[in-house]
């Protein structure tokens, strides 16, 4: 099943609705195919953009010898053009790792290989500020008797793991991990899923082909195009939720069915022009929904 992954339309598609942007479009998009579509990260862009000059910054730190940070910083206006070079890059990076690797290399294993490298690279440019600023103060304050007690360096408090993350380590018999919506997570599919990422095969394409089939459904009974499936499906799920009496992520295509043979049926405009409060709302309850106990979103 032949697909252009190209999403620079359907950027500019759901760019046009009130405050979405190229950044956030493009967290729906790749939540729709990991895959191949990217997410418009900062770590991402600064990582795929290293050693790209900013209006000659690069050769004036140069000639200063300063050294040469890569970006880490670089300010980043999040547009459509931006996220077009994002896709560009990661593609051909993605493909050729592929070719040279002989495994599957998606889009969000990148995403994970620019956060670690930026992330440190910025720690790494914030301790050696913080230590020329020591350095400038002391030669600007008049000279002191060396001092006896040697200086504590500041250890960074220690991260809170994911959630995801928090279950791996409890192991199989561990005590319930959930999400920041209190859902309880699924160890044995996070487990499934850890792993490197296996080569798409038979399995892969039947799955997908059933999740066109029942998104078609979907949308048959909610009396709404195909097209509009991208852009409100999450509110198609959580309003077939609320009617059922079930979390988001425990609705599929059955679900549907039962919804409608119950007499439910979508108010004209229901779906039209919701309030940043509600896209926030549904955009929490889809992310990392797969990962529940539970869940048809897989």
């Amino acid at each position: 099943m032949s697909e252009d992954p190209n999403p620079s339309k359907a950027i500019s598609t759901l760019s046009k609705l009130k405050g979405i942007g190229p950044a956030t479009a493009s967290l729906l998009l790749s939540c729709y195919n990991p895959d191949q579509i990217p997410f418009f990260s900062d770590e991402l862009f600064r990582w795929l953009h290293w050693q790209t000059d900013v209006g000659g910054n690069a050769k004036k730190r140069k000639s200063q010898g300063m050294k040469d940070d890569g970006n880490v910083n670089r300010k980043i206006n999040y547009t459509a053009k931006e996220y077009a070079s994002i896709f560009e890059k990661t593609t051909t990076l993605r493909e050729r790792l592929c070719k040279e690797s002989g495994e599957t290399i998606t889009a969000v294993d990148i995403e994970k290989a620019a956060y670690q490298i930026i992330k440190s690279a910025q720690e790494e440019k914030s301790t050696h500020a913080l230590d020329d600023e020591s350095d400038d103060a002391v030669e600007t304050k008049a000279p002191r008797p060396p001092s006896t007690k040697r200086r504590k360096k500041e250890t960074p408090e220690p991260k809170e793991p994911m959630p995801s993350t928090k279950c791996l380590q409890k192991g199989p018999r561990g005590s319930p991990t959930y999400d920041e919506l209190g859902y309880e997570l699924d160890y044995d599919y996070i487990l499934k899923t850890s792993g490197r990422p296996r080569r798409p095969g038979k399995r892969a394409e039947e799955k997908m082909d059933r999740a066109i089939k029942d998104d078609a459904r979907k949308a048959e009974i909610m009396g709404r195009s195909e097209d509009a499936r991208m852009q409100e499906g999450a509110a198609w799920d959580d309003r077939v939720a609320r009617d059922l009496g079930k979390a988001f992520h425990e609705v599929g295509v059955e679900e549907y069915e039962e919804w409608a043979k119950k007499g439910f049926k979508v108010q004209e405009g229901e779906f039209e022009n919701p309030s940043e409060e509600e896209r926030e709302r549904l955009l929490k309850l889809r992310i990392g929904c797969a990962l529940r106990k539970g869940s048809k979103h897989r």
